[in-house]
């Protein structure tokens, strides 16, 4: 049985989760050239469900895509599909002037 501190705990994390995700999504639009959006607590929920088996490049592609398209529905949406899915949606995204996008689970 948990305890009050364990509890606490978890608390804690999760709000450190959250911090780190937004701070992942001010430094992806500073990277695009993309003004910051707001993370919703549904996003920072659907990303933290347990649900969400994506690697940290599937998140990235979902925050790639937040950003690009504005519309935090399209994300919660994608983050119905496989992340298999995800890999072959997220290049489709341009990359910032002078590197090469990235291929999730490319050789």
């Amino acid at each position: 049985m948990g305890t009050q501190h364990d509890a606490d705990r978890l608390v804690a994390h999760q709000r450190e989760i959250a911090a780190l995700l937004r701070h992942l999504v001010a430094l992806s639009a500073m990277k695009y050239g993309r003004a910051p959006l707001p993370v919703s607590q549904s996003l920072l929920k659907a990303w933290m469900h347990p649900d969400f088996s994506g690697s940290p490049g599937d998140l990235e592609i979902l925050i790639r895509r937040y950003l690009f398209f504005g519309d935090e529905r399209l994300v919660l949406g994608e983050l119905r599909m496989k992340p298999e899915a995800l890999r072959t949606i997220g290049p489709t995204l341009p990359a910032p002037a002078g590197t090469m996008p990235s291929c999730s689970g490319a050789a």
